[in-house]
């Protein structure tokens, strides 16, 4: 699936995603995070957010890669404070963000333009990592 990701098939990721729900196969939280993967590249963000939400009630808990794939979906569309609620609501889950996490919302500010928020993105990331290393 990632491959064809890659290779911006998102139709054929959807479409595998459809006949294994047609034939009652219950996906992994690996397949879920590519068909939210595939959902926000293909511009159907309420979509991937609506996935997400299931995913626990699927069997499947949310993992740093899901709130990264959707993180990434809302920062690509321009929905930056969307996407820093999804990182404020990572520990919720027994999620913490990582330098995917903070790399991604730093992109998306830089972006948009606003080099200030990123830059105390860039900070909090500092301190963040320092935390770990102690």
């Amino acid at each position: 699936m990632s491959s064809l990701i890659s290779l911006h098939r998102t139709d054929i990721v959807l479409a595998f995603y459809r006949e294994m729900q047609r034939r009652r196969i219950s996906p992994n939280v690996y397949t879920l995070n590519m068909v939210i993967c595939a959902l926000c590249r293909s511009g159907k963000l309420e979509k991937a957010v609506e996935l997400f939400e299931e995913m626990e009630s699927m069997g499947c808990r949310h993992t740093v890669a899901s709130f990264n794939t959707l993180i990434a979906g809302h920062c690509g569309q321009g929905l930056l404070s969307a996407a820093m609620k999804l990182k404020s609501s990572m520990g919720k889950y027994g999620c913490y963000p990582n330098v995917v996490t903070y790399n991604t919302l730093i992109n998306g500010f830089c972006k948009e333009g606003k080099l200030h928020e990123a830059n105390k993105i860039f900070t909090e990331m500092k301190a963040w990592m320092l935390l770990l290393i102690l």
